[in-house]
Order: structure tokens, then sequence, then C-alpha cells
């Protein structure tokens, strides 16, 4: 009797397992598994979207072809011994006619780039110190105010010189004429004056003011209004599409309508 009771509490424990607790089972699985997919689902496209936002890698400048793991170090090293290291970076961009380079030494990058401004500086002060009539004297405050308005030049007109320049890359008369005049045009621009504050002294010349920036002027008129004039023809003319330099960008600007927003006499006042 109790082995007959004992099989039959068996069967119905099986009857119930099959019925209630196997089902569940099933569905706690296929919920583990859904689970489980929807995450590796969700890390793929997390992956897949990072890399669809990391910005590109750009473009290295050329150089010389590196080696392994040291770059271009056996190079420099080598030409060390004949020459410093500038001296050898400036020789390979020669070599390869190239305004910027890059060269791996190692792990590190270095991209040299040649400015024509400061080629042109260093030119001058060399060529200077050649001077044998003068001991190598060089004036360092004329090749400080040269180096600024070269640079002010070039990116306002897109031109060292206003007419040739010096042989040895100095400045002529021209470029002394203009440095001078916008000194005098911004020492006297904003200085005390008597007749600023009795208008009806003006007239008198008092301080010699007046008269000062009346030549500043017509000096800076003399070389800037030639220049102004010839780039708006260009402009007009279709003979030149790219700005260039901040006065292609004044000369460029139009409204909707393709009517230019700044007159000639404008853009002399701005660039005065």
């Amino acid at each position: 009797m109790g082995i007959f009771l004992g099989l039959h509490f068996q069967f119905a424990m099986e009857i119930c397992c099959s019925m209630f607790i196997a089902p569940f089972t099933t569905m706690l699985s296929y919920s583990t598994l859904l689970v489980f997919f929807t995450f590796v689902l969700c890390y793929l496209f997390k992956i897949q979207w990072q890399r669809a936002q990391k910005p590109k890698q750009p473009f290295l400048p050329t150089g010389p072809k590196p080696w392994p793991i040291v770059g271009n170090l056996p190079e420099l090293i080598i030409n060390n011994k004949k020459t410093s290291v500038s001296h050898w970076i400036h020789s390979v961009m020669k070599e390869m006619n190239a305004e910027i380079a890059c060269i791996r030494l190692g792990n590190v990058y270095v991209i040299p780039k040649r400015v024509a401004e400061a080629d042109n500086l260093v030119l001058y002060v060399l060529n200077q110190c050649k001077k044998g009539d003068e001991g190598g004297l060089v004036d360092l405050g004329l090749v400080a105010q040269q180096y600024c308005f070269n640079v002010t030049r070039k990116l306002i007109f897109n031109r060292r010189y206003l007419r040739e320049g010096k042989a040895d890359g100095g400045p002529g008369f021209e470029e002394e004429e203009y440095i001078d005049a916008i000194f005098a045009f911004v020492i006297h621009l904003y200085s005390f004056c008597i007749s600023g504050y009795l208008p009806f002294l003006r007239g008198l010349g008092l301080e010699g003011h007046e008269i000062i920036m009346e030549d500043a002027t017509s000096v800076l008129e003399k070389y800037n209004n030639p220049i102004i004039e010839d780039r708006i023809q260009q402009w007009r003319d279709g003979k030149k599409h790219e700005r260039q330099d901040l006065l292609y960008v004044f000369v460029s600007l139009t409204d909707d309508s393709g009517t230019p927003l700044l007159s000639a006499d404008e853009i002399k006042l701005k660039l005065m």
C-alpha cells in the first residue's frame, strides 16, 4: 500500500511539473535569451555609432619615408654631425620643394612649415651682418617695424612691398615713407590739441597737428588708393574670384541682390 501511494505521489508531481514548472522554465530561458541578444545589439549599435561620430584622421603632409619604430631618427642623427637639426629639416623641405612637411621622429610627428615673411626677415638680418662697411650692425627697431608691417600688408594687400624693395630684402623708400606716415598718423590722431576743445582755432594750426595729419593721410592714400581701385576693377571684371586677402573680402561683400555692400570710398576709409 505504501509503495502504491509513493508511486501515485511521484506521478502526481511529474504531472504538476509538466503543467506548471516546465512552461515557466521555458519562458524564463526565452526571456533570458531575449535580454542577452538585446544587450548585444545595443552594444554593437553603440560601437557603430561611436565610429560614425569619431572625426576622421586628417591627412598628414608628405615627408621622407620613415623607418619602422624609429621613424626618421637615423637620418637626423647622421646629418646632425654635419649640420644642425633645423638646417637638415630645411634641406629636406628644399629637396622636396615643399612649404610644409611631416617628419616622424619615433612616435612623434614633426610638421615644419616655411613662412615667407620669416625667411625674408632672416635673409635681411643675414645680409646686414655681412656688410663689412657697417661692421655687421643691425637696426633691430627697423627690423621689427618692417616685419610687423610686412605681415600686415600681406594680410591686407597680399604683398610684402609696395614697390620693389631692396635687393638685400630690406624696405625700400616707399615702405619707409609708408611706415613713417602710419606712425605720424597714430601719434597725432588722439594727441592733445587745443583746437580740439576750441574749434574756432583749427584753421590756425597752432600745434601743427593738422598739417602733419594731412601729410600722413596723403602718403597713405598715395599708396593705398591705386591698389584698392585696381583690385575693385579686377573683381568687377571677373579677373579675380578668390578672396586672397582682406581687401578682396571687402570688395566681394554683396547683399542678396548682388549689390556691393561697400563703396570704393568706404573700403579706402576702412583700410586707412
